[in-house]
């Protein structure tokens, strides 16, 4: 689909009065500067470990409800499955899924950044702990690589966090994951957050400028973030192939 701003041309003229010092000078569109984005952002997922072609393996197509464990606990995580597709269709505010290991978030979660990725979005998704290794990889890098990863974390048009909490918790690592959630948290950008932690009790390991911000709304009917409980234990080992 050709671009309605640049007609395909991916650069636009400023309207700027003759005088001013972008005047005549051509610069990258929307269109462009989004796709440079996406680019970044796959890049990113890659030396994180998640490509795209793996991302799409994560699906709400492949996630069964009906392997949930206890049986009690199928129809409320076939609920679940829904809030989350209705989320991937237009991803707005935070959504936090919290439970335990093998409870189902994880898949969820990145069922929701496929289906933003197939919908041309700029996503990032990894766990928290390869995001600060990729962050790390680019620290001592002199060209500015670590800047562009870690713009490229903070400013994609969708970030998925997955496994916060299970992150080595430094100084560093601790600041960079707090600068992260607090640019998206002041400027309302969409966030996907999947954690073992009981976020509802302090001094769980994480920094709590960050636990308060995840929980902004919380406790409301409309709030900014919305904190999903999953009730499911390990269905791993009831999972299907196919």
């Amino acid at each position: 689909m050709v671009c309605e701003i640049c007609k395909g041309a991916g650069y636009v003229y400023l309207d700027v009065p003759l005088g001013h010092p972008q005047y005549g000078r051509a610069v990258p569109c929307r269109c462009r500067r989004e796709e440079i984005t996406r680019r970044r952002a796959a890049r990113l997922r890659e030396q994180a470990g998640i490509a795209d072609a793996e991302m799409a393996l994560w699906s709400f197509d492949t996630f069964d409800a009906s392997a949930c464990q206890p049986p009690a606990v199928r129809p409320s995580m076939e609920r679940i499955k829904r809030l989350c597709q209705a989320y991937a269709a237009n991803p707005q505010g935070w959504l936090l899924l919290q439970g335990a290991y093998g409870s189902g978030k994880t898949h969820l979660a990145y069922a929701i950044a496929s289906k933003a990725l197939a919908d041309g979005r700029a996503v990032f998704a990894a766990t928290a702990p390869d995001m600060l290794d990729v962050l790390r990889a680019g620290y001592n890098d002199t060209s500015g690589e670590f800047d562009r990863r870690f713009a490229t974390m903070r400013d994609a048009e969708l970030l998925v966090i997955d496994d916060l909490g299970t992150e080595s918790a430094t100084p560093w690592a601790t600041e960079k994951l707090y600068q992260i959630v607090n640019w998206r948290y002041s400027r309302r950008l969409p966030m996907v957050v999947t954690t073992n932690v009981d976020l509802g009790r302090p001094g769980r390991g994480l920094d709590e400028r960050m636990r308060s911000r995840l929980l902004e709304g919380t406790r409301t009917e409309n709030g900014y973030c919305r904190l999903i409980p999953l009730p499911a234990h390990d269905f791993r080992p009831y999972k299907r192939e196919g």
